[in-house]
């Protein structure tokens, strides 16, 4: 097994590298310059549709200029390039979409659209793909369980952070009629932070149900303003809406407790998990 998939690593390289060799005289555009005309009005939908093919992100209907990221955020495509925790991803897909483009001009071959597209792609995904599997290989143990800890660390410290900001503002909505706009957009930031890792546990322990429910019900109940009515509110509906709120970021946080203990889920016998840095 292990040699048959070492013969295909090393056949994928080898057709890689003529891919290269083949293609490396239509290099001829800079990195700034692909990346302006990825970004341009003409080629955005074509950009979020290779994000797509490369699983790093998702389109938004009826918002061409923006992009879904991997961790749930939705953020401008100028800002998915400058972002140092997105550029990987944006690159990957720029690249993508300018081989595709450069094999689809005319002049650029007699083979098919669709054969020069399929070469473009191919030409994208066999450095993904096998960057992945070394990747796969070569974490150590010791690095899985780091990555684990920083979920761990990361969530903990978030619910914290949105449990005390959220009681803030439930105190001040019942002490004052005016609603604080900024301290509210400090409670969606909180909120969408522990979104945002609770969506990076369901990607890499995708047999676990929890996170991904628990993901989907801080939004439907906590999203936006979810006092749910203006002016001044009781005492009492301030404390049956801490209540609610403790209540749900107790359960995520039991979900971080869980990975600390490594006793999540597991998949069936036979059936691989995807974990922090692999493989289980």
């Amino acid at each position: 097994m292990a040699a048959a998939v070492i013969a295909t690593v090393l056949l994928l390289a080898a057709v890689l590298v003529t891919l290269l060799v083949v293609r490396s005289q239509q290099r001829a555009a800079t990195e700034q310059a692909r990346a302006v005309t990825c970004v341009s009005a003409a080629q955005r939908a074509q950009l979020v549709n290779a994000a797509a093919v490369l699983g790093s992100g998702a389109a938004v209907p009826g918002r061409p200029e923006v992009i879904r990221v991997r961790d749930g955020r939705i953020v401008a495509l100028l800002d998915w390039r400058r972002d140092e925790r997105t550029r990987t991803d944006f690159d990957q897909a720029c690249a993508l979409l300018s081989r595709s483009l450069r094999a689809a001009a005319p002049g650029g071959g007699s083979t098919s659209p669709t054969l020069t597209f399929g070469i473009g792609v191919l030409t994208a995904l066999l450095p993904v793909a096998l960057g992945s599997w070394l990747t796969r290989r070569t974490t150590s143990a010791r690095d899985r369980e780091t990555l684990r800890r920083k979920q761990v660390d990361d969530l903990h410290q978030a619910v914290l952070e949105y449990q005390q900001v959220a009681g803030a503002y439930l105190r001040q909505r019942s002490g004052n009629a005016a609603s604080d706009r900024d301290l509210l957009d400090t409670v969606e930031e909180r909120r969408l932070r522990v979104a945002a890792l609770l969506g990076q546990v369901t990607a890499t322990h995708r047999h676990w149900d929890a996170p991904r429910v628990l993901r989907g019900r801080l939004t439907t109940e906590l999203g936006g303003d979810f006092v749910g009515q203006s002016g001044q509110i009781s005492g009492r509906t301030a404390a049956e809406l801490r209540a609610k709120v403790d209540a749900l970021l107790t359960e995520i946080d039991d979900v971080a407790t869980t990975l600390d203990a490594g006793t999540e889920p597991r998949p069936p016998s036979g059936k691989k998990q995807v974990t922090a840095g692999g493989t289980d």
